[in-house]
């Protein structure tokens, strides 16, 4: 099963290049100074990713994601976390029951077959959110992706090329996922330094980098309107591209899988996508040795592979509006 559900005010409507199916309604939350939404679901078969993203244009307090269905209520770690803070993901579960998802920094898996359930989000502020985007994207968590014959050439103007691998020896191999998302903030006119970005993206808990939901916090803290989308289709990426939009894709290839990236093989790696030419995608990848090396060339058909063939999450940054700074 594919199913992605968007909510959005119309501002944030006109300025997002994917369908938005409607506004959300918010209702006060559990906490003081706090406001919540809610996304039914259908039932889910078992090995399905269900990715939440959620974005407000100024800055805003932290926010978290639940789900709930009869048997199971699961709670991703807040946004932002604190180093104070334990991880305060978890799952409750009736007892006797098989719990229906397993929780992940950034999304839920599905264990079990789902009856139809709810995501829920709750944003702690005063007043109502506005200015916000929120998706909830699902899909089988592998599947064979369709490999397409390619006559397309597209080029978006990238000013960006940014190694990973020149930065703080401490950090370099841990930076792929601010790197990329550095390079998609240049496009735009109003952009942070790397520096900040890589900071932003980091996340006490996990003590990693690599946090979907903080990237496009970051993004949303620079006026940037943007989600965490999952993709089945590369025609679906071709219609972003086709709008001079580049994503920043969540990848992963097994040795020899991916000729020519610097890397020989990874569990999980991000690069931005910035074009195709015929049976090739034109690719910045961080983990290059220097900023001269970054643009790459890949064969279109291992590329998708390794995007689409699991999970096939992207960051889609849309538009910047006068909250950039």
């Amino acid at each position: 099963m594919n199913l992605t559900i968007r909510l959005a005010e119309r501002n944030i409507k006109e300025l997002y290049p994917l369908s938005v199916d409607g506004e959300a309604r918010w209702y006060l939350g559990p906490d003081e100074n706090s406001w919540q939404a809610d996304i039914p679901l259908p039932a889910l078969p078992k090995d399905h990713i269900i990715v939440p993203s959620y974005m407000q244009l100024q800055d805003y307090g932290k926010y978290h994601f639940e789900f709930c269905n009869g048997d199971t209520k699961s709670t991703l770690q807040c946004v932002p976390a604190v180093a104070e803070q334990t991880d305060n993901a978890h799952t409750e579960v009736v007892a006797g029951k098989v719990a229906a998802v397993s929780t992940h920094i950034d999304c839920w898996h599905t264990t079990a077959d789902t009856a139809a359930s709810t995501v829920t989000v709750v944003v702690k502020s005063a007043d109502r959110p506005h200015n916000y985007l929120l998706v909830v994207g699902l899909r089988s968590l592998d599947m064979q992706p369709q490999i397409p014959d390619s006559n397309d050439k597209i080029i978006v103007p990238v000013p960006a090329s940014i190694s990973q691998m020149q930065a703080d020896t401490e950090v370099a191999r841990r930076i792929c996922s601010p790197t990329a998302l550095q390079m998609a903030l240049s496009t735009f006119t109003h952009q942070p330094t790397w520096e900040a970005t890589v900071s932003a993206c980091y996340d006490p808990i996990s003590r990693a980098y690599g946090s979907w939901p903080l990237a496009i916090r970051w993004a949303g803290n620079q006026g940037v309107v943007g989600a965490v989308e999952v993709f089945v289709d590369w025609a679906d990426a071709l219609v972003l591209l086709q709008q001079n939009i580049p994503m920043v894709c969540s990848i992963r290839f097994d040795t020899g899988k991916l000729k020519h990236a610097p890397l020989t093989q990874t569990p999980g790696h991000l690069v931005l996508l910035y074009g195709v030419d015929g049976n090739e995608v034109l690719v910045k990848d961080p983990a290059a040795a220097g900023h001269q090396d970054v643009e790459r060339r890949y064969a279109l058909d291992e590329f998708i592979n390794a995007w689409l063939s699991r999970r096939g999450a992207a960051y889609v940054l849309a538009a910047q509006t006068s909250n950039g700074n």
